[in-house]
């Protein structure tokens, strides 16, 4: 606290008052109160990228469960859901942008920057930019173990590069219909 004491007593000799001396420990706590909440709040929201990033280099049940918390140290915080789901959109975790938007909405706060996040996840949602990050987004949905989502990727994905060969290998590796009813 000598910092934040220092700087409001050079405050009061800049402007030539000396205050009763419970006035300092006063004016340096209403600072507090106020400075306090935001810089916790930033904390979490700096915990929970930490989280997200650390994430990313997990399996995929690891990987769900730390990203889980990391919503839940930003939960009732716009401004931490906001950061996550411009992170979870730069590491490709689409459906991580989502759950933080739709909490973000919850919220009801910042509307224009939920609406233009909104966009954002949409567009990330519905289409890779090139047939190569299609391609991994496949392989990744197969790799996690989510084979119906690979099969909801491989669709648009072929429709927009019908001449990209990697669609046959990657459709080939899909469970087939015989294998789903077992």
């Amino acid at each position: 606290m000598g910092g934040v004491a220092s700087f409001v007593s050079s405050l009061f000799q800049m402007i030539g008052v000396q205050p009763p001396s419970w006035v300092m420990p006063l004016v340096v706590m209403m600072i507090l109160a106020f400075v306090l909440p935001n810089t916790i709040a930033n904390q979490r929201g700096d915990d929970a990228l930490k989280l997200i990033r650390r994430a990313s280099m997990e399996r995929l049940t690891e990987r769900e469960r730390l990203e889980a918390e990391a919503l839940n140290r930003v939960d009732k915080d716009a401004e931490g859901l906001l950061r996550v789901a411009r992170d979870a959109l730069e590491r490709g975790r689409p459906r991580l942008a989502r759950e933080a938007l739709d909490r973000l909405k919850r919220t009801g706060k910042l509307p224009r920057e939920t609406a233009l996040m909104e966009r954002m996840v949409g567009a990330e949602e519905t289409s890779a930019r090139t047939p190569e990050e299609a391609a991994i987004r496949i392989e990744r949905a197969l790799e996690n173990g989510l084979p119906a989502e690979a099969q909801r990727l491989l669709g648009p994905a072929r429709a927009r590069w019908p001449e990209d060969p990697s669609w046959d290998e990657l459709a080939a590796r899909l469970p087939s219909d015989e294998t789903k009813e077992a």
